[in-house]
C-alpha cells in the first residue's frame, strides 16, 4: 500500500512517539503530534493528512471528540480513528456519532493501527471513486462518466479513446489533459498511449497487463508508475 500521511492527537508524547515508531516501521509518515484541539485543528490545515489518530482525552477542555465533530462538520473528506485507553460504549456511540471511521484501545497494537488506518483510507477512496463523475466533449455534446466505469484510456492521435465495460468514447482531449480531469491514484499512465484503472487489472506481467481480457503494453518509461 502506498505511504498514508498520518496526524497523531495525543497529549500524551510518549504514546505519541510509540505510535509514531509503528507507523513509519509500515512505511507510513507521520506529518505532525498535537496536543490540543487548537493545535489539531491548525496542523489538519498545514499538514492535509490522510487521516487522523485522535485520543479522546486531550490537554484542555476539549476532545478529540470535538475535533472529529468539527471534521464532519467542516465537510472535510478526511477519515479520523479514536484512541481511548479504555473500552467504553458511551465513548464508542460519541465517536460513531461524529463519524469516526475506527475505535482503538491502549495499549495500541500495531498490527491493529496499521489495519484500521490501512482500512479507514481505503474505505474513503473506495468512496470517492462511487461518487465521483467527469464530464467529456464528444461529437454530439457533453457525456458524463462515472469514473469508476473506466476501464482504460488509449491516445489516438489528438483524441483518446475512453473504454468503459460496455461502451467506447472518443473525444479530443491529450492523455494529460484526461488524467488531469480524473485526478486519482488509481488512474496511471503505463505507456505513451495509455492511461489504466488499476483497479480493474486483471494480471499483469513485465511487459502487459490485462484489463477486462484487453491486452495493455507496459513501457519502461511508465513501469515504475505501477509500483
Amino acid at each position: 500500500m502506498n505511504s498514508i500521511k498520518v496526524l497523531i492527537v495525543e497529549d500524551e508524547l510518549l504514546i505519541a512517539e510509540v505510535i509514531k515508531i509503528y507507523l513509519k516501521e509500515r512505511g507510513h509518515s507521520v506529518v505532525g503530534i498535537a496536543i490540543s484541539y487548537k493545535e489539531a485543528l491548525q496542523l489538519i490545515i498545514d499538514t492535509k493528512p490522510d487521516v487522523v489518530l485522535l485520543d479522546v482525552r486531550l490537554y484542555g477542555e476539549k476532545s478529540g471528540i470535538d475535533v472529529a465533530s468539527h471534521l464532519r462538520e467542516s465537510g472535510k473528506r478526511i477519515p479520523y480513528i479514536i484512541v481511548s485507553s479504555q473500552y467504553d460504549s458511551n465513548i464508542i456511540e460519541d465517536a460513531m456519532r461524529a463519524g469516526a471511521a475506527g475505535y482503538i484501545t491502549k495499549p495500541i497494537s500495531k498490527e491493529t493501527l496499521w489495519s484500521t488506518i490501512e482500512l479507514a483510507v481505503l474505505r474513503l477512496h473506495d468512496a470517492i471513486i462511487n461518487d465521483k463523475f467527469i464530464d467529456v466533449k464528444v461529437s454530439q455534446g457533453v457525456h458524463r462518466i462515472h469514473i469508476k466505469d473506466i476501464l482504460y484510456i488509449k491516445s489516438d492521435h489528438v483524441y483518446v479513446e475512453i473504454f468503459c465495460l460496455n461502451s467506447k468514447l472518443l473525444c479530443r482531449y491529450s492523455l494529460r489533459e484526461i488524467l488531469a480531469k480524473i485526478d486519482l491514484p488509481s488512474f496511471v499512465q503505463c505507456h505513451r498511449s495509455y492511461i489504466i484503472n488499476t483497479n480493474k487489472i486483471q494480471k499483469y506481467s513485465f511487459k502487459k497487463i490485462w484489463i477486462n481480457d484487453h491486452i495493455i503494453p507496459v513501457s519502461d518509461k511508465y513501469k515504475s508508475n505501477l509500483n
